[in-house]
């Protein structure tokens, strides 16, 4: 089994949109790594969300997503945070956040994990019915470490109600940079 460290100022940050089963298991070190480190960040490009074949379901040039950690991470437990904040602004239509669900890193390699997603819930107008997409251990993008750490959002995202002019899942793009608490941070085996 592989062990997973991670370093620096807020590991909360690795967990922006959260569930995926992994063999890695994460280990939280440093300042501000403990239960209840809270954690912010920011759009830096357009959010997308888009149909299978690529048809725009909604663009948004700015939000924020935050939450605070609720396990550190140990030999046997991966680090986990609650989502606090999920918003949206500057969207090409109208975006709900229902529900901001919880996050959780894998370790791949290098400075780099997976982030996962449950319990995550939006709803969005497209082709005038509300469409409604939730998380459930789903893989939503990479965690790149730095100063300041990064996350690339790239996952399909399934619907969960809205009826039949709904796409049956959102192909979610875009990427986010960590901005509350500033520092480096990054993944890296024990």
């Amino acid at each position: 089994m592989k062990f997973v460290k991670v370093i620096g100022l807020s590991a909360a940050a690795l967990m922006m949109l959260s569930g995926l089963s992994s063999a890695s298991v994460v280990k939280v070190e440093g300042a501000n790594s403990k239960v209840g480190s809270h954690f912010i960040a920011s759009v830096t490009t357009s959010a997308l969300l888009k149909t299978g074949g690529g048809t725009t379901i909604v663009t948004c040039t700015g939000g924020n997503v935050g939450g605070k950690l609720t396990d550190a991470g140990s030999s046997t437990t991966t680090v986990k945070a609650s989502i606090q904040e999920m918003t949206w602004s500057g969207c090409s239509t109208t975006v709900h956040t229902l529900a901001k669900g919880t996050g959780e890193l894998h370790y791949t390699s290098g400075n780099n994990a997976t982030i996962t997603s449950s319990g995550a819930e939006i709803t969005v107008q497209f082709l005038g019915v509300s469409c409604i997409f939730k998380t459930s251990s789903t893989s939503i993008g990479t965690f790149t470490g730095g100063k300041p750490a990064t996350f690339d959002v790239n996952g399909t995202i399934p619907q969960s109600g809205g009826g039949f002019l709904c796409p049956s899942s959102g192909i979610a793009s875009g990427a986010y940079t960590l901005t509350t608490p500033s520092g480096t941070l990054h993944a890296a085996t024990s």
